[in-house]
């Protein structure tokens, strides 16, 4: 992991290339996004300012755009314009993954909005830096436009002290229209922020880069731009493509059409890889060879719910997944561990969650694991959004669910050993009948077992005989010794004697008889498939 120092000389006098930082640029559809990215901008990439013809039609963003500018000639400022319509949330999840700082832009004359909202809580729980821009301020009236504004930034301070970044976050004004107010301070803020954090690069993992966008450059190849997520890349290597399964050598390497010789984590790139049918690919992965998980359909993750989601969490229901550039289907099974912030370990068992409510509190660790309805491409460390886009976009409520990430996960051949090392169990409570006493330490239960079952899982297992308040000894516990005769019935050596009133309360059938034991969840795939029966 390392921090690059921006525009610092080289032993040999020589500059060192710009740092860029993702600014990812969110807010409700209609906010003003990608006229302040135009206006922000010196140089445009691929697809930036609705360059698309579906989004000049429509009149709003439907894909990601990028575009930059340079702060103080030492870092490069990438601009992620993000598409505001509720309906397209799921490209918004994408682009999150790949953000250094969220710039939330909210028209000032109508303030918070749904979708702003929405943003502003994926701010909360996967965003490090926030800055938020109040654009159209050249929309209010000269006259009322100061206390029109300080009204705005009175109610966003009191939405933004409920967020980890409290109501001291930064906020300014701009107009992308209105020369004379401008988007100055827009820079000024991102590049206070720039110098105040700790910009942080996993330049010592496995080369990994996020591509938004594939086209055909006769005679050269085929140029894949995107934003690196990890690792270092250099002309020369070699590079795969892991869902279409081929490797290429890079050619070339620019940034916004500047000739690099190499890139690292966090670089804003165009590389000329060998030819391939970019129609394979429009947005996706490209990977150090065999870095990269294809084909994944199970995937266990440390899961953090969302407070701001109203509905319960339950087992066994099917989620949206956004993981890297994909949103798709998985169905959940949560467990947890009674300590907090406890690290996954395959040699414990853990206990069945059915239900993670709104009002679960406590210091517990809950883990999930993603049955996927089709396969993804996964790597570990990867960010995931777990969501509910069943609910109406127009609604209010908060969609998104849960979020963490990526811990370990496997393709659909190595399922038995995947689940074989998560041990989650459920706590299963057999009822009984007592059947007789033979003496104040032997008695004979019964339905416990089918009559013609094999019984050996269930020689030497406790069983609990249980009395009532009113005895001296609430609950007996015994041990199941063998099968009496050739029924049903189990003969139980008692761990104390019974006293006189609990022989009488045998004698009225006043007793309960139960055999408490763990049924592990995935058993029935062959993990902990022992017939002997676990108890605590």
């Amino acid at each position: 992991m390392s921090s690059e120092n921006a525009g610092a000389p080289s032993q040999e006098g020589v500059p060192l290339k710009k740092t860029n930082v993702s600014v990812g640029v969110l807010g409700h559809v209609d906010s003003g996004k990608t006229s302040l990215c135009k206006e922000l901008s010196i140089t445009a990439s691929t697809a930036a300012f609705d360059q698309n013809p579906q989004s000049q039609e429509r009149g709003i963003t439907l894909d990601l755009g990028f575009s930059a500018f340079t702060l103080e000639d030492k870092w490069n400022v990438t601009l992620v314009d993000c598409p505001g319509h509720a309906s397209l949330i799921r490209t918004v999840l994408g682009g999150i993954q790949i953000m250094d700082i969220m710039l939330l832009i909210l028209d000032v004359t109508k303030g918070m909005q749904t979708q702003s909202s929405e943003c502003l809580i994926l701010a909360d729980v996967l965003a490090s830096h926030l800055i938020v821009a109040l654009n159209k301020v050249d929309m209010l009236p000269v006259e009322s436009r100061q206390t029109k504004i300080d009204k705005a930034k009175k109610m966003l301070k009191a939405t933004l002290a409920r967020t980890k970044f409290g109501e001291n976050a930064p906020i300014v004004l701009c107009s992308a229209l209105d020369k004379s107010i401008g988007v100055d301070t827009v820079k000024e803020a991102i590049l206070d922020k720039i110098k105040a954090m700790t910009l942080v690069r996993y330049e010592d993992r496995p080369f990994v880069i996020a591509v938004d966008h594939c086209f055909q450059k006769k005679g050269q190849g085929t140029i894949c731009t995107g934003t690196v997520i990890q690792g270092t890349v250099k002309i020369g290597d070699m590079v795969e493509l892991p869902e279409q399964q081929i490797q290429r050598k890079v050619k070339t390497i620019q940034s916004f059409k500047v000739p690099l010789t190499s890139a690292v984590a966090g670089d804003r790139v165009g590389m000329c890889i060998g030819a391939f049918d970019s129609s394979l690919m429009e947005r996706g992965i490209i990977s150090a060879p065999g870095h990269i998980s294809v084909g994944t359909r199970y995937v266990l993750m440390k899961l953090h719910r969302i407070k701001y989601y109203k509905h319960s969490i339950t087992s066994k229901s099917r989620f949206h997944i956004s993981i890297g550039y994909e949103t798709t289907t998985a169905v959940i099974t949560l467990f947890e561990h009674p300590k907090e912030n406890f690290d996954f370990q395959p040699t414990i068992d853990y206990n069945y969650v059915d239900e993670l409510s709104p009002e679960e509190k406590g210091e517990k660790t809950f883990f999930a694991v993603l049955e996927f309805d089709h396969p993804v491409t996964t790597l570990q460390h990867v960010k995931i959004i777990g969501s509910n886009l069943q609910i109406p976009p127009n609604s209010n409520e908060c969609r998104l669910a849960f979020y963490g990430e990526v811990e370990r996960s496997c393709q659909i051949k190595d399922k038995s050993n995947f689940l074989a090392q998560i041990k989650i169990y459920k706590i299963k409570k057999r009822q009984g009948i007592l059947d007789r006493v033979t003496n104040s330490r032997t008695v004979i239960v019964r339905g416990l077992h089918q009559k013609s079952s094999n019984i050996d899982h269930l020689l030497g297992c406790k069983i609990d005989l249980s009395f009532g308040p009113e005895s001296e000894s609430t609950v007996v516990q015994g041990t199941i010794e063998s099968r009496f005769g050739q029924t049903d019935k189990l003969r139980v050596n008692l761990n104390e004697d019974l006293s006189d009133i609990q022989m009488d309360k045998c004698k009225q059938k006043q007793v309960e008889v139960s055999l408490v034991h763990k049924k592990y969840v995935f058993k029935e795939e062959g993990v902990n498939s022992a017939k002997k029966l676990i108890q605590k």
